[in-house]
């Protein structure tokens, strides 16, 4: 890429994405700064939302087609494919940061957006993105746009999803590359509204109920298989029996003494959830779990197993206490559906790692599922994990 092509790049693509669709569109309209009025954003959402429907998808329009038209024109000039995405990525910057506005401007995701559709035709045209992938994107976007309601939660699942299976199946063509750095800044913008803005308001269930420390360190269980896949199997099953034997000791000895149960639980009220006073602990079942798991089937099965455990519960906890409204036995109808879309998402992804036929990871998914969702007496932490491992070792057996 030439230093001539570099500067038009930059240059075109700053120019074209600097011009703040939002902003003249609202003063010609209805003669008000939109970057003042609703979320201060001077993107489409909030032109729609202040302004009106026809000036919202204007501004949609000439938004997305920025870092697109950027993009053609560098290529028109004879730069090559490097150069033309270097434009459109400008075209982002400059729908940010406008210089004649102070640099105040929308957030650039429509401009992103347009760019990544126009790449992600580019890939499907070429044969670079598998129709299994985009059928399986789907999937996850029907579930969890019916679950959540919630276009920024939806982002925050399918992006990094979208950006794992392009890593994982697409060649390392720039338009590939481009794209993955597309969805990564789109991640970086839903995160920011969620995080900045209060998009996310939690139920008070939510808030209530999940010990934030405990779910958060629930992927760190991870390291088992990983233990065992590097080091042998005899450091893997060490590590989990260790970890598992500590747990259950500490639970033995609470519920040994009398009084001192209630009295731990109060004091270690962010550890240990009321509903555990008087029984094992959510954690010591989960590791329990883990330790049969890992010890009684083969790793390909454990690896799968105990991230349906991990991933599975996760989705199906978070989704049913913050989006549940349809009663399915103790739990939610959304929660369980979510937590079968995380389930797929690790058969998807891992199974082909680990060799094992996807039918029987897909299986093992549903089972997890079931076994986290009906009333069968059992803890799901430590019914989930060994359901579906043994599901999938008994198809695989066939």
């Amino acid at each position: 890429m030439s230093a001539g092509c570099i500067f038009l790049a930059l240059v075109v693509g700053y120019l074209l994405g600097s011009f703040s669709t939002a902003y003249w569109v609202s003063r010609w309209v209805a003669g008000i700064d939109i970057r003042d009025r609703g979320d201060g954003n001077a993107g489409t959402v909030n032109t729609f939302k202040v302004v009106g429907p026809l000036p919202g998808v204007l501004v949609a329009v000439v938004d997305l087609s920025k870092g697109v038209l950027a993009l053609w024109l560098t290529r028109a000039a004879g730069c090559g494919v490097w150069a033309g995405y270097l434009a459109g990525f400008a075209a982002i910057a400059g729908h940010v940061f406008p210089f004649y506005l102070r640099f105040r401007g929308g957030q650039g995701a429509a401009t992103a957006t347009g760019l990544l559709l126009y790449s992600l035709a580019v890939l499907i045209l070429r044969g670079w993105f598998p129709w299994q992938d985009l059928l399986f994107l789907a999937w996850i976007v029907i579930v969890f746009a019916l679950v959540s309601r919630k276009g920024e939660i939806l982002g925050v699942l399918v992006l990094p999803t979208f950006t794992v299976l392009l890593l994982l199946h697409a060649p390392r063509e720039p338009e590939v590359v481009a794209t993955a750095v597309l969805l990564l800044f789109l991640l970086s913008v839903v995160l920011r509204n969620l995080l900045l803005r209060g998009v996310l308001t939690l139920r008070p269930e939510v808030r209530e109920t999940i010990k934030w420390w405990r779910f958060g360190l629930r992927p760190a269980a991870l390291a088992f298989p990983a233990v065992q896949q590097w080091l042998g199997q005899r450091a893997g099953v060490g590590l989990v029996s260790g970890v598992t034997l500590a747990a259950l000791a500490g639970d033995v000895w609470r519920l040994s003494r009398k009084g001192w149960d209630q009295e731990t639980l109060g004091r270690l009220a962010a550890i240990f959830k009321e509903k555990e006073l008087g029984r094992f602990s959510s954690i010591s079942m989960f590791l329990l779990s883990c330790a049969v798991v890992l010890i009684v089937f083969p790793l390909p099965i454990a690896w799968l197993a105990l991230g349906y455990l991990i991933f599975g519960d996760m989705f199906a906890k978070f989704f049913g206490l913050q989006y549940g409204r349809t009663a399915f036995f103790r739990k939610t109808l959304e929660g369980t559906l979510a937590g079968f879309a995380g389930n797929t998402i690790v058969a998807y992804l891992v199974a082909p790692a680990v060799g094992l036929p996807f039918g029987a990871a897909l299986a093992g998914a549903l089972a997890a599922s079931l076994a986290e969702a009906l009333p069968l007496g059992v803890d799901d932490n430590l019914s989930m994990a060994i359901v579906a491992a043994a599901t999938m070792q008994g198809l695989v057996s066939l």
